[in-house]
Order: structure tokens, then C-alpha cells, then sequence
């Protein structure tokens, strides 16, 4: 049986690329959109880990607030580079038995304990 052969000119080739434009454009604007998201999102708990942390005097609480900020700052950093994940919640203190994650912790796990915590 013979295989039949498509004829396409170049009129056909320039109208399909033209409907592909469309579909993928707007996919790459809302994957801009998420990520300036994701960074405004970081920057204010990166801050805010900052003010807990000038205005600490010492209070365990208060660092443990800031830990937490820089954490989830660094969550939400992780998650404008992959958009096939869902976006963190915004949290704006830590769950109840919370810690921070060692220094050896992957960034992977940061993603995850966000996930089981909530």
C-alpha cells in the first residue's frame, strides 16, 4: 500500500506557523507573568526576613521569624525557574514544629517541606 504524500506549499507552511504563534505566545506570557510573580513574592519576604532580623534583639523568636522569610524567599526563587510546578503558598509564619533546613538540605527539599507543611 503506498503512502500517500503531503503537498504543502509554502502559502500552507507560512499560515501553520502563524496559528502556532498564537498559542505560544500567550503560554510565554503567562509563564512571565508567573515568574514576576514568583520574584515580587520572594523580594518581600526577603525583606521582611531582613526587618525580623535588624529588629530581633536577640529574641529567638524574631530570628526564628527571619529564618522562615529567607526560607520561603528562597522557595519562591526556586519556583520562578520551574514552571511546571506549582507555586508555593505565601505563608506569612511558620507552621507550628517548623525548622529551618540545614545547609546541606537540596533546594529540591525545600519545595517539598513547603508541600508537607501545608
Amino acid at each position: 500500500m503506498p503512502i500517500k504524500r503531503i503537498k504543502l506549499s509554502v502559502r500552507d507552511l507560512m499560515l501553520t506557523v502563524a496559528l502556532l504563534a498564537i498559542p505560544l505566545s500567550w503560554a510565554a506570557d503567562k509563564t512571565g507573568q508567573r515568574r514576576d510573580r514568583c520574584l515580587d513574592l520572594a523580594d518581600r519576604h526577603s525583606r521582611l526576613g531582613a526587618e525580623y532580623r535588624r529588629n530581633s534583639g536577640g529574641l529567638e523568636s524574631m530570628l526564628h521569624a527571619a529564618d522562615w522569610h529567607s526560607y520561603m524567599s528562597r522557595c519562591f526563587e526556586e519556583a520562578a525557574d520551574r514552571p511546571w510546578e506549582p507555586i508555593p503558598k505565601s505563608m506569612p509564619i511558620p507552621p507550628k514544629r517548623w525548622s529551618p533546613p540545614s545547609p546541606a538540605a537540596t533546594d529540591a527539599g525545600a519545595t517539598a517541606a513547603i508541600k508537607q507543611s501545608s
